[in-house]
């Protein structure tokens, strides 16, 4: 493995712990494929024959969780490591396409990797003896880049609908592909998203904007018409991971997929970003921008610039002009109602004397003060 000698000591700690008792532990599913990768994984899964009540009685002197007892599952802090260790089993009917109806618990490792959805999350790894388990050709997979359901694809998804968008979030964030077969299944299946809750659907978009190939799995999303996916920008994987999901207004022609305050913030982004009109007239670059300034807080014009001069290199002039023009607002209320303005009209004022600064790069009060009389103050 690329990285076994990554795999913290803690995790040996556990296993040794569990040996005691006289229960072999396996890391498995995603934890294993990330040190293969050559990634520390962001959480750490274990797969053991011991039972949820023999599980608690091994932990008992560690701070653990039991949220997931119904399904067999334990969590646990072992010196400082976050862990979730269940026990082997098999899943029963899945009659709402989501969660099991009941599971079965035994003692084989092999019917526990095979119920999992693809083989490149189908891997185990024996911690006592240091021993990789692969079923599945889960390697193979892993080596060829591919995503690929475990058995047959069109039960898997109709066992959990919601494995339809991490096939995407994996093709997403591992830039792997999908197998033919797989995508045929997703093709087969794909009305049974609407079984899924917004929240389910909306972290797994999250995650396909937030990987590092978003181009490759929302185009496969719109040839397969999951979801409602309009047009793809071509150069959507330079933007900023953190901010590709504030152009959804382009993406999908129905972004409510999202929390609203994320929705509010692509209304915004959006907003802006239409503003800023392909110009290479620099007095009206500053002016653009001068508008955006007073009616926008600054953190969000520099998203939406960085969004669109990712877009288009063309836009990258607007960074240029942003970073190297003053933001100072140099004449005050009180300035103003010195020199006798009604206190209704003050607003407006100083928006258009902060404009004309910009515009015209004037920083001197007393010139601000006198373009006052300029104005039509109506």
């Amino acid at each position: 493995m690329n990285n076994i000698n990554a795999i913290p000591k803690q995790l040996f700690e556990l296993s040794n712990l569990f040996n005691s008792y006289g229960f072999d532990l396996y890391l498995v599913g995603g934890s294993i494929r990330d040190f293969i990768l050559g990634k520390m994984p962001s959480d750490f899964d274990f797969s053991t024959r011991a039972k949820t009540a023999e599980i608690i009685e091994i932990i008992k002197q560690y701070q653990f969780f039991r949220q997931g007892e119904k399904y067999g599952t334990i969590g646990v802090i072992f010196r400082g490591i976050k862990c979730e260790i269940t026990t082997f089993r098999s899943d029963g009917l899945y009659s709402n396409n989501r969660h099991p109806d009941k599971v079965i618990f035994h003692d084989d490792l092999y019917t526990d990797l095979k119920r999992r959805d693809f083989t490149i999350n189908a891997l185990a790894y024996d911690l006592r003896n240091k021993i990789l388990i692969d079923n599945f050709n889960c390697i193979k997979a892993i080596d060829s880049k591919i995503i690929k359901c475990i058995g047959n694809g069109d039960e898997r998804f109709k066992e959990d609908s919601l494995r339809i968008l991490r096939a995407f979030s994996f093709c997403s964030r591992l830039d792997f592909d999908i197998s033919k077969s797989t995508l045929q299944s997703i093709s087969n299946t794909k009305e049974l998203l609407k079984n899924i809750k917004i929240e389910r659907t909306r972290s797994e978009l999250l995650k396909i904007f937030n990987g590092k190939n978003p181009k490759k799995a929302l185009n496969l999303m719109k040839k397969y018409k999951v979801l409602d996916i309009g047009t793809i920008p071509k150069n959507i994987n330079n933007i900023n991971s953190e901010y590709r999901i504030y152009i959804s207004f382009l993406i999908f022609n129905n972004f409510n997929y999202f929390h609203p305050t994320t929705n509010s913030k692509i209304i915004l982004m959006q907003s802006i970003i239409l503003q800023l009109t392909n110009n290479t007239n620099i007095k009206k670059i500053r002016y653009i921008l001068a508008n955006l300034i007073t009616s926008y807080k600054i953190e969000d014009i520099y998203i939406a610039i960085h969004i669109k001069s990712s877009l288009n290199k063309q836009y990258r002039i607007y960074k240029n002009i942003l970073n190297n023009i003053h933001k100072k607002q140099f004449v005050n209320g009180y300035d103003l109602l010195n020199l006798g303005i009604d206190k209704l009209k003050i607003k407006k004022i100083k928006k258009e004397l902060l404009i004309y600064s910009i515009v015209n790069k004037v920083r001197d009060k007393r010139i601000l003060l006198r373009k006052v009389g300029e104005l039509n103050l109506s």
